[in-house]
């Protein structure tokens, strides 16, 4: 299935080397942190980058994205996804 963040990384050679070029910026067993997730194509470039000994934590407060977010990280093990914002205060924001 190609699901939208594969579709986003095959119509762009400038973006598959993008993607790839970051994951070989993480080593195995790294620890990254995605803050604004979106539909999980830098997930899941940081997702190979780490393999199966490192972890991946996704931040995306949007509610329409966490859906294919979901899909496109659920192949990856090391990688959670938590439905929240990052900020620098303490608060609410309507999205």
């Amino acid at each position: 299935m190609l699901t939208h963040c594969r579709l986003w990384l095959f119509r762009s050679r400038q973006q598959r080397q993008t993607m790839s070029r970051l994951a070989s910026l993480v080593r195995p067993t790294d620890v990254a942190i995605d803050v604004g997730g979106g539909i999980g194509c830098t997930a899941h470039a940081l997702a190979q980058g780490v393999g199966g000994d490192g972890q991946v934590h996704v931040f995306e407060p949007c509610p329409l994205n966490q859906p294919l977010l979901q899909q496109n990280i659920r192949s990856f093990a090391n990688t959670s996804m938590i439905n929240a914002a990052v900020s620098d205060r303490v608060g609410k924001i309507v999205i």
